[in-house]
C-alpha cells in the first residue's frame, strides 16, 4: 500500500521518474526501486520530494510515510 501512494503523490503532481531521481539526486532506476520499497529511501530523498510535491501531493506522501512506519495501528486509528 505504501509504495502505491508513493507513486501516487509523485504522479498527482506531474512529477516523471526521471525528475523525482533528480530531485532526489539519484539516478530514475534508483528512485524507481525506492518507490518501490519505500524503506530504502533516505531522509534527505524524502524531504527534496516533499518539497517538490502539490499541496495535494504533500497529504498523500504525508499518510504514506505514517502508513509505513506505524502500519496497521496507522489504519486502526484512522
Amino acid at each position: 500500500m505504501a509504495e502505491n501512494n508513493f507513486r501516487a503523490a509523485r504522479r498527482a503532481s506531474d512529477i516523471t521518474l526521471e525528475s523525482a531521481g533528480e530531485i532526489c539526486e539519484i539516478s530514475r532506476v534508483t528512485y524507481q526501486q525506492k518507490e518501490t520499497n519505500p524503506g530504502n529511501f533516505r531522509l534527505s530523498e524524502l524531504k527534496a520530494l516533499y518539497e517538490a510535491l502539490s499541496d495535494t501531493s504533500k497529504d498523500i506522501i504525508r499518510q504514506a510515510v505514517v502508513f509505513f512506519i506505524c502500519g496497521d495501528d496507522y489504519i486502526k486509528r484512522n
